[in-house]
């Protein structure tokens, strides 16, 4: 590692400690704290997360989302999905029945690239463009975090970006999503 590198990553631990976090603790999980997910040894080095601590999945997830109206081409899990996966893919035990995924062809569809021209295709989806620059990983992709945020939240329910209400308001038992899905969806 660089000597500037070193210092300006010295910098930020002492100014994250001395001052407080720079991001929240992870909403759904802060009695594991920033260990859970990252650890400042040994990091797995092919991921584009900071200090990533588990490992990628090996569970093997069947079908993938498909749907007639969907013009986007969906492949193989990766970038953030995948390191959601590795904890939420049923195989880690602290994950409880309810949050873990075995088969990916009943969520929504992830690991696509999500650009004007699939907007413009589709002619029901919002031009990524006016998004918030943070919706997309890197390669314009749509991602587990597209749509929860990790770290922090605006939203009541934790780790979503935005608010959303189920149809019987807090705490019912079914979801009314419209308002979330219309970050993204026109209809």
């Amino acid at each position: 590692m660089k000597p500037t590198t070193q210092i300006l990553l010295a910098a930020a631990v002492i100014g994250v400690f001395w001052m407080g976090t720079a991001t929240q603790v992870a909403q759904a999980h802060p009695e594991y704290g920033c260990s859970s997910c990252h650890v400042p040894h040994n990091a797995a080095s092919d991921t584009a997360v900071p200090l990533w601590n588990p490992e990628h999945t090996t569970q093997t997830l069947t079908g993938n989302y498909s749907s007639p109206t969907m013009d986007a081409t969906v492949g193989e899990v990766d970038g953030a999905s995948k390191l959601c996966l590795s904890c939420h893919d049923g195989t880690y035990s602290h994950v409880d029945a309810d949050h873990t995924i075995s088969s990916l062809e009943t969520t929504h569809p992830i690991s696509f690239v999500y650009d004007t021209a699939l907007a413009t295709t589709d002619g029901e989806l919002v031009d990524p463009t006016t998004l918030a620059s943070d919706i997309l990983d890197v390669n314009s992709k749509m991602q587990c975090t597209s749509c929860h945020d990790v770290h922090a939240t605006a939203a009541a329910s934790p780790n979503l970006r935005w608010p959303y209400e189920n149809e019987f308001g807090a705490g019912g038992t079914v979801f009314n999503n419209a308002a979330f899905c219309r970050n993204c969806h026109m209809k």
